[in-house]
């Protein structure tokens, strides 16, 4: 949370490294940081027990 701004969220590969962050507004408009690069990269929002298990989330 960014200060009661919105949500930062890293967009990663799936080797785990960070190419861009992503921000979401509480009125859920959604930018990213410029010169980023979004596409083929996704975000893992919350922690699972049973790590066979996974869900990403794509735009």
């Amino acid at each position: 949370m960014d200060a009661g701004r919105g949500l930062v969220v890293p967009r990663k590969d799936i080797g785990g490294r960070i190419h861009c962050l992503e921000t979401i507004a509480p009125d859920g408009a959604k930018r990213f940081l410029a010169g980023g690069a979004k596409k083929g990269h996704f975000a893992v929002v919350g922690a699972s027990r049973d790590r066979s298990r996974s869900l990403a989330a794509l735009s």
